[in-house]
């Protein structure tokens, strides 16, 4: 419940010592091997649902383009994604 995100450049800028770094280059809750971020986190959260390991290979298939997996939704959903980001930008515009 006291979780926080921190937004940081690299893992020098990290804003706590006891940040989990997340996403970024080097760090354990990144990109290994093959696996995109979310896979890594399947691995070492031992979290082996069937449905998350089908999330997991449509996030794949959209972080890394690599169609490893052949998710027939993943151009669906990144289409949808590309969409909201428009979206928000058009509107922080609209609001400067």
């Amino acid at each position: 419940a006291d979780a926080r995100f921190a937004f940081a450049a690299d893992r020098d800028a990290i804003p706590s010592p006891d940040a989990i770094p997340f996403d970024m280059f080097g760090v354990e809750l990144s990109h290994q091997g093959d696996d995109c971020t979310f896979e890594t986190l399947c691995r070492v959260f031992d979290i082996t649902d069937p449905a998350v390991a089908r999330l997991a290979q449509l996030v794949h298939d959209l972080d890394l383009k690599d169609a490893r997996f052949g998710a027939p939704d993943a151009s669906t959903v990144g289409t949808l994604i590309e969409g909201l980001i428009v979206t928000l930008e058009l509107t922080v515009a609209a609001n400067l």
